[in-house]
């Protein structure tokens, strides 16, 4: 409980802890302060004490007609500064209500999250209660005006994240009138909590797993073929028009109908995604940073991955390493991709492609599908990072998931208004063509290429994993 001067209880939100998503983590739903030092500060006047003040200054114009009015409004100026002095002394007799935040162990990106803040006091009193939340969070109901009754009261402030990461919310700035409502004590709780906020995993899961069981069902409808991946899958008979090489004469003599092998995709193999974070990933696209929508995107194909049985494996770098996790499988694996992920910045350094490749394939001896999120802006600077993905055939198949300029592809093709749109025109064009024609080229080696506007980066990069998966390529 906070008291008039004292250091009393106060409130101290612990930090979230950096776990998994809620369905997945035993950890509370919810945080409650611990105690936090208050410091009072100097009491301001109310706005109805400056009121009377106004009021016994109005007819001051008057003073010099009238001077016996002068010593009227002196004595009552003087009667209100006696009251504020009063309402002050009452007011330091009662404590200040004690504050208690409570809050998600969690944000989670895109939605909004409830902040409850609690204010218990002895006595009745109304006053203004301000939070102070990261300026990177969209707040609404940060600074309330309360009216405690003999008890409690709660206020309801909530917070939207739009990027991952930890923002930090505090101190409270409180200020409680006094009882003849002319002074305001104001206190600052030098409360502070930390709140990581974590892109929605069970979203991403959700969108990933629609992916996994549309592709499932449309190999349903197509009837899995003999040739359909390289792992023995099951028996079934022989159908007209089927290439004779998938026949299974062992079988075929045992059941004296032809018998033909079917083969699925091979499980448990390695998917390696490599998130370039360096200067290219630090602006926007389609008005959200390019480096949220890669790890959104690297995100839905992990889980797609894990959920395949695949072993999924991350790496993070620029200039340098700066996340690098080695190939796992299962569905918790998912929750340590996320939290590798939860604070990485894009930086302003040069990407370097050929070390990130190194160090993902050293230690590999199996055959990879290695998926690589990036942004690029023209053929020159595509070149290092498509020369590098060239080379890793045959022996590990490149995919390249980057994203489309949207700006640039619709001013290529937009019809000028004048010279300078004229020559905006063509610049778009030669930057728009060179970098197709660098992408097709690298099509035309064996890679598979994702180049998506934002809104069907995540998805584009799936599907181009599962058609790969079907197709037993990987």
């Amino acid at each position: 409980m906070i008291g008039g001067g004292s250091q009393a209880p106060a409130v101290r939100a612990a930090p979230a802890a950096a776990a998994a998503p809620a369905e997945a983590d035993p950890s509370p739903s919810r945080v409650t302060a611990a105690p936090a030092e208050v410091r009072e500060r100097l009491p301001l006047p109310t706005p109805r004490a400056l009121q009377l003040l106004a009021l016994g200054l109005a007819p001051a114009m008057l003073a010099g007609a009238m001077p016996w009015l002068l010593g009227w409004l002196l004595a009552f100026d003087l009667l209100v500064v006696v009251a504020c002095g009063l309402d002050l002394v009452l007011a330091r007799r009662r404590r200040l209500p004690a504050v208690k935040r409570e809050a998600p162990a969690r944000l989670t990106v895109g939605t909004r999250e409830s902040i409850q803040l609690v204010l218990h006091g002895e006595a009745p009193c109304k006053g203004t209660l301000r939070d102070a939340p990261d300026p990177r969070l969209e707040s609404d109901g940060h600074l309330q005006h309360f009216e405690i009754p003999r008890g409690g009261t709660a206020l309801s402030m909530r917070l939207l994240a739009t990027t991952r990461g930890r923002f930090r919310l505090g101190p409270l700035h409180l200020r409680v009138q006094g009882p003849l409502g002319l002074v305001q004590r104001r206190a600052e709780v030098a409360d502070t909590l930390e709140l990581e906020a974590w892109p929605d995993l069970g979203a991403l899961s959700r969108d990933a797993l629609a992916l996994v069981h549309g592709s499932r069902g449309e190999a349903r409808r197509r009837a899995l073929r003999p040739e359909d991946g390289r792992e023995f899958h099951g028996l079934r008979t022989y159908r007209p028009g089927e290439d004779a090489r998938g026949i299974d004469w062992k079988a075929t003599a045992r059941r004296d109908v032809p018998v033909v092998r079917v083969l699925r995709p091979e499980q448990h193999q390695p998917v390696l995604l490599l998130l370039d974070c360096g200067r290219h990933m630090s602006g926007l696209s389609g008005g959200r940073r390019r480096l949220d929508l890669a790890v959104e995107a690297a995100l839905k194909l992990a889980a797609a991955g894990l959920a395949a049985g695949d072993r999924v494996g991350l790496l993070c770098y620029d200039d340098r390493i700066r996340v690098h996790l080695p190939p796992r499988g299962g569905r918790e694996h998912l929750r340590s991709l996320a939290g590798a992920l939860l604070h990485l910045e894009a930086g302003y350094a040069e990407s370097d492609p050929g070390l990130a490749l190194q160090t993902a394939l050293r230690d590999l001896q199996r055959r990879a599908l290695v998926v690589v999120f990036t942004d690029l802006v023209d053929a020159e600077s595509a070149r290092p990072i498509l020369d590098h993905l060239a080379r890793l055939r045959p022996r590990h198949l490149p995919l390249l998931a980057t994203l489309e300029d949207v700006p640039l592809t619709r001013r290529a093709s937009e019809v000028p208004r004048d010279v300078a749109g004229a020559y905006e025109r063509h610049a778009a064009q030669r930057l728009d063509e060179g970098l197709r024609r660098a992408l097709g080229q690298l099509r035309l080696q064996g890679a598979r290429v994702v180049h998506e506007p934002p809104e069907r980066f995540g998805p584009g990069s799936v599907n181009a994993y599962l058609e790969l998966k079907a197709r037993g390529a990987i």
